[in-house]
Formats: C-alpha cells, sequence, structure tokens
C-alpha cells in the first residue's frame, strides 16, 4: 500500500511536497503503525490455529515460584542464623564469631540458591 504524496499545488504547504502525511500526524502514524502491528499478529494467530501450533505452557506461573523462593531464602538465613546462636552459646564466648560466620554463611547459600534458580529459568 503507498501512501499519496502531498500535492504541490497546495500554496501554504509547498515544501511538504515529497513527505510522507502521516509523518505531519504523528498521533495518525502511530494509529497506523499500531494497526499494522496488531493485524500482522492476528495473522500470526490464524496461522497458528490453521496449522494446529500450541503456545508452550510451563504449569504454574513464574510468580508462584518467586514466591516460594523467598520463602525458601527466609528459611535458609533464619536457619543458619539460628544454628549461628546456638553453637555460639554452647561455647560460651563473648565475641559473637560463630553468630556471624553462620550468619553470613546461610546468607551466602541462600544467594547462591537464588543464582541457580535465575540461572535454571534462563534455559
Amino acid at each position: 500500500m503507498t501512501i499519496p504524496k502531498l500535492s504541490t499545488k497546495i500554496g501554504f504547504l509547498p515544501y511538504l511536497a515529497n513527505e510522507n502525511p502521516l509523518s505531519l500526524f504523528p498521533r495518525l502514524e502511530m494509529r497506523y503503525l499500531c494497526e499494522q502491528f496488531y493485524l500482522k499478529t492476528d495473522i500470526k494467530k490464524i496461522e497458528m490455529k490453521e496449522t494446529g501450533e500450541k503456545k508452550k505452557s510451563t504449569g504454574t506461573p513464574i510468580y508462584v515460584k518467586y514466591i516460594g523462593l523467598s520463602f525458601q531464602l527466609f528459611g535458609v538465613i533464619g536457619a543458619g542464623t539460628w544454628f549461628g546462636w546456638w553453637v555460639q552459646q554452647k561455647s560460651e564466648m563473648k565475641f559473637p564469631v560463630w553468630l556471624l560466620l553462620f550468619s553470613f554463611l546461610s546468607v551466602g547459600i541462600a544467594f547462591y540458591q537464588l543464582w541457580m534458580s535465575m540461572k535454571q529459568d534462563n534455559k
């Protein structure tokens, strides 16, 4: 489909003779582009129906996985911190070495689990 050019016969706009008329009206140009996009996507949907292709469904939505992952991170960090506190109480040291060690270790383990989960999602 070709867009007709503006004629130079328009006395007050002679410089627009070779311009795209839709570029004068950005909203019309955007509407035209959106219509073309939706037309192409509708054609793809019709082709998918005709050929019998279906979208890949993974089952549960991805946000459900990340909600569960947040509870998992909370549990790992909480368990590591509790274990560090428990060892600290048994050792009877004044400086909380074991509490700090197990707290930071559990945070590292939690972030490693998060990283592995994100890496698995990219596949």
